[in-house]
């Protein structure tokens, strides 16, 4: 069930990031990258979405590590 759980939080944050993405061409990508693909593809292509700005994503969400926190609740 965790497994599950984590899987389905990892495809909403895959739906978010690719929303957020605003250029067209970016966006396709990052769906061609990701849609139908195995969970640990999708979960490398969400960091490297996220990596660049890491640091001001944990700032801004008052947490020391956002990749800590993610890693365990995911894969």
């Amino acid at each position: 069930m965790t497994g599950v759980a984590s899987e389905k939080t990892l495809l909403v944050l895959r739906a978010e990031i690719e929303g957020a993405l605003g250029a067209t061409q970016r966006r396709q990508q990052f769906a061609r990258d990701t849609k139908d693909r195995p969970i640990k593809r999708v979960y490398d292509e969400i960091w490297k979405r996220i990596d660049p700005v890491h640091e001001q994503l944990a700032k801004d969400l008052g947490k020391e590590d956002v990749r800590a926190e993610l890693s365990e609740s995911s894969i």
